[in-house]
C-alpha cells in the first residue's frame, strides 16, 4: 500500500552525475511541502541508473542521487527519519539498457510514499 512518484532522471539532474539541477529543485520544492503538508507518510527515494560501461558504476551514481535528493528534501525541513535513499544501479530496468533510448527510460527516480 503505497503511492509511487517516477522521474525520469534527465528532469531531476542536469548532469550524468547526481547534482539536482534547476527543474528538478523545483520539483523538490513542491515535493516537500506535500510531505510536510501531510504528516502521516514517509518517503523512500530510489534512484535507478543505466551506466553502459559498469554496473558498478550505475550503483554508485544511483545511491548518491538518492542521497541528493534526500538531503535536499532534509534541507527543506523534511525529518529526516521519514526518509530514506536507496540506489539500485541498473537492476530493474524498465526497457533494454543496450540503446541510448533504453538507458534513459532505465535512469529515473521512483518515491515511494508510505503511511508511517
Amino acid at each position: 500500500n503505497h503511492l509511487r512518484l517516477r522521474v525520469p532522471a534527465d528532469y531531476l539532474y542536469e548532469t550524468r552525475e547526481a547534482e539536482v539541477g534547476r527543474v528538478g529543485l523545483a520539483l523538490l520544492t513542491v515535493l516537500a511541502e506535500e510531505v510536510l503538508r501531510n504528516g502521516k507518510v514517509r518517503a523512500e527515494v530510489v534512484a535507478h541508473h543505466a551506466a553502459p560501461d559498469s554496473s558498478y558504476r550505475a550503483l554508485i551514481i544511483s545511491r548518491r542521487r538518492a542521497e541528493a535528493v534526500v538531503a535536499n528534501l532534509v534541507s527543506r525541513q523534511v525529518p529526516s527519519g521519514r526518509l530514506k535513499a536507496t540506489g539500485l544501479g541498473d537492476r530493474f530496468r524498465l526497457a533494454d539498457g543496450g540503446t541510448r533510448a533504453g538507458r534513459v527510460a532505465n535512469s529515473r527516480i521512483e518515491i515511494l510514499f508510505r503511511p508511517l
